[in-house]
């Protein structure tokens, strides 16, 4: 699958992981920006090979780590306002938008609003509930 794989990285400032499908390295996904007295982190992703839920269950998975082992409150993110694949996939994990940066991205020589997503940990358990498993309590 696209399981994120750690690189060992223990610093507070960075944690990547390797997107990894059928044993070879696709895409990474990366948080930091960590603030220790807020709990929170900035989480980042490239993929190259698109479709097949790639993206989101590394995102899952990364979120996993940083609501899990990582100890977070809540991790946030900026993506372009046109990029509906990824704002589905960042939803879909409980991700919800809390502001629009006007004309941040320059895509094809046109603006395009940034949008800033974030989700709580609370969040990120209740929208991710296995059938008949009740939610995580936080």
């Amino acid at each position: 699958g696209g399981a994120p794989s750690s690189n060992g990285a223990g610093a507070a400032e960075l944690r990547a992981f390797a997107i990894l499908r059928g044993g070879v390295h696709v895409g990474n996904v990366v948080l930091d920006r960590f603030d220790p007295l807020l709990g929170t982190a900035r989480l980042s992703i490239y993929v190259g090979a698109r479709g097949a839920g790639i993206g989101r269950s590394a995102v899952f998975l990364a979120l996993s780590w940083a609501f899990g082992a990582g100890g977070l409150y809540k991790v946030w993110l900026t993506v372009h306002a046109d990029n509906e694949r990824a704002l589905r996939a960042y939803r879909a994990v409980g991700f919800r938008e809390e502001g629009r940066h006007r004309g941040e991205f320059l895509l094809r020589g046109q603006r395009v609003d940034a949008l800033y997503l974030g989700v709580l940990a609370a969040e990120f358990h209740a929208a991710n509930v296995e059938p008949g498993v009740p939610p995580c309590a936080s």
